[in-house]
């Protein structure tokens, strides 16, 4: 009579939420048991000597284990279970992280003055159920699938927040980066009232002009308004000022913003245009 195996602790075909313990006993009720071999997961083969003994068996995932009982006589008899560790429970939420490019400003007081993009990358906890999707969203606006980087291309003062969630259903707790881009120079422009004067001969005529400058900008702000006549240095423009056709053949003059975008130089050109009437 061949002999036996009897398996506690796992059963075929089960699914088990942790580590188990498996225990067999092996009988033959004539020859006697000679030996009993076990291999778990097609590796090693280990073999006993006794009719009783038990292991562990851990990892999530499928698992097999082959038994072999001989006997004194000769006889065998094998015996496979197969059996599913499952993970456990996921309770814990992905997460991610955003990448700016340009990582750093690359204006002044902490804007952008070129395009800039927010790339997302999520990840999940280990053995946890995968990452199922992640989410943004522009200015307080829709939520939307995130598919690909973020392009931020139009002036603006951006707070881009963003979360995943994973296959078992847990969320992420949002987060937010703050971008502020600003491509765009001030722009500066002038007025002029005429200076009159009487000539010797009592006629009125325009000696010169009171100029002022007023600056704009679209997002971050004019920081300094700054002019020159006559190719001279660089002055800080904090009030009207005169011009006269007997001094001053240039005037010119530019801004800047609080990005650091600097406006292109303005020229005035008083000897050939205003004071010529060719303006």
């Amino acid at each position: 009579m061949a002999p036996g195996l009897a398996v506690n602790g796992v059963a075929d075909g089960g699914t088990y939420n942790g580590p188990v313990t498996v225990q067999f006993t092996a009988s033959d009720n004539e020859a006697g048991v000679r030996y009993v071999t076990y291999r778990l997961d097609g590796g090693e083969v280990k073999r006993v000597n006794v009719t009783n003994g038990s292991f562990p068996a851990s990892g999530t995932g499928s698992h097999t284990i082959d038994f072999v009982v001989m006997d004194h006589a000769g006889n065998e008899f094998t015996k496979s279970i197969a059996f599913t560790i499952a993970p456990p429970p996921d309770t814990v939420a992905p997460q991610t992280t955003a990448a700016v490019n340009p990582a750093s400003p690359n204006g002044t007081n902490g804007w952008y003055k070129s395009n800039v993009t927010v790339t997302l990358n999520a990840a999940d906890n280990t053995n946890g159920s995968g990452v199922d999707k992640t989410l943004y969203r522009l200015n307080g606006g829709a939520w939307t699938e995130y598919t690909a980087p973020i392009a931020l291309t139009t002036d603006g003062d951006y707070t881009v927040e963003y979360y995943s969630k994973d296959k078992a259903g847990n969320n992420e707790a949002a987060k937010s980066v703050a971008v502020k881009l600003d491509k765009t120079a001030p722009v500066t422009r002038y007025a002029m009232t005429p200076i009159q004067a009487v000539s010797p001969s009592g006629k009125t005529y325009v000696s010169g002009f009171h100029i002022t400058l007023t600056p704009s900008d679209n997002l971050s702000s004019v920081t300094s308004t700054v002019y020159r006549t006559n190719g001279s240095a660089w002055k800080p423009y904090t009030a009207p000022f005169d011009i006269y056709a007997s001094t001053t053949q240039t005037v010119e003059y530019y801004s800047i913003d609080g990005a650091g975008n600097n406006e292109t130089f303005n020229l005035m050109d008083f000897i050939r245009g205003i004071f010529t009437g060719n303006r």
